[in-house]
């Protein structure tokens, strides 16, 4: 295997990005909501979309506008850090294969 970088979470800004190509006028970041308002605004779209369930909305306010880390989220919601991690992962990108549709509804 090649060297190469490794993330074993997706950035805090993973929600956010998935607003951009959607061609919003996002000229400015500074003229963004806040990132927790911004977060829950793309994960109610998810939902309402079908793309995600009440529990992984539930993870993943925790870890991106609540800002818990994999630990904290693991025992707030009884699983283990990669349990949380895998489930993140998985949900941002479906999230992120329908980013057009969610900036619509968000």
């Amino acid at each position: 295997m090649r060297r190469g970088d490794v993330t074993l979470w997706p950035s805090c800004d993973a929600l956010e990005d998935l607003l951009e190509p959607a061609g919003l006028d996002g000229s400015s970041h500074d003229a963004w909501l806040p990132a927790d308002l911004e977060a829950r605004r793309v994960l109610e779209a998810g939902g309402l979309l079908g793309l995600i369930d009440d529990p992984d909305a539930a993870l993943l306010h925790s870890v991106y506008a609540d800002g818990l880390s994999g630990t904290q989220a693991a025992r707030r919601f009884h699983t283990s850090a990669g349990a949380v991690r895998v489930r993140c992962s998985k949900a941002v990108r479906r999230l992120a294969a329908h980013a057009v549709e969610l900036a619509g509804a968000a």
